[in-house]
């Protein structure tokens, strides 16, 4: 959030609600974002990439998403993880998945890595590439491994978040790969030591 106000306090009254209920998982809010120079200066990079047409949309974000300046031919951008929420129900149980321009299935879960500056230099594309040779390998049809920019847990990477299950895991190391995908997204059953939050 950019401001304060009733709908933070909400969001408070939830998280720590949620607290209570879960105590295996720290359930906390930040404070509101403000004009917080950091977040300015991923605003601006962001734009930026748009305006060069260097950012790198493929259906990791699918082309279901809101639409960009200059990309009105080709839909997609910044609120992808948002909007894959919405994703399976748009697409579920359609007949003419063929005849649509977005004709796939929509999977059960998106496993997105945090690809951006900090976690790949903590190694996150061996990550990403574990994750997705472990989905492969478990024949995982219902699950798609994206990547993605800034997670917002900078210093805690590699990052990993799966949707809609709104759970992140930190510290992602290749060999955690197995795990996550094993027992988190064949099981439901949360990794716990790798856990950071649920959203």
């Amino acid at each position: 959030m950019l401001g304060d106000g009733v709908l933070t306090g909400r969001i408070r009254e939830g998280a720590a609600e949620f607290d209570a209920d879960y105590p295996y998982v720290e359930a906390a809010c930040g404070d509101p974002l403000g004009t917080d120079s950091r977040l300015l200066d991923v605003l601006g990079d962001r734009w930026q990439e748009a305006r060069t047409g260097s950012v790198e949309m493929s259906c990791d974000t699918c082309k279901y998403k809101v639409e960009l300046d200059g990309y009105e031919e080709d839909v997609g951008g910044a609120k992808a993880m948002l909007r894959a929420l919405n994703h399976q129900e748009a697409h579920e149980d359609r007949d003419d998945v063929a005849d649509d321009p977005h004709a796939h299935d929509a999977p059960d879960r998106h496993v997105a890595v945090c690809t951006n500056q900090t976690c790949a230099a903590e190694g996150a594309p061996a990550v990403l590439e574990r994750l997705r040779q472990e989905a492969r390998d478990a024949d995982e049809d219902s699950l798609r491994v994206t990547r993605t920019s800034c997670l917002g847990q900078c210093g805690d990477g590699p990052n990993v978040a799966v949707y809609p299950d709104g759970v992140w895991y930190q510290r992602v190391d290749p060999d955690d790969a197995g795990r996550i995908v094993s027992s988190h997204t064949d099981r439901d059953r949360i990794v716990s030591d790798l856990d950071s939050q649920l959203l």
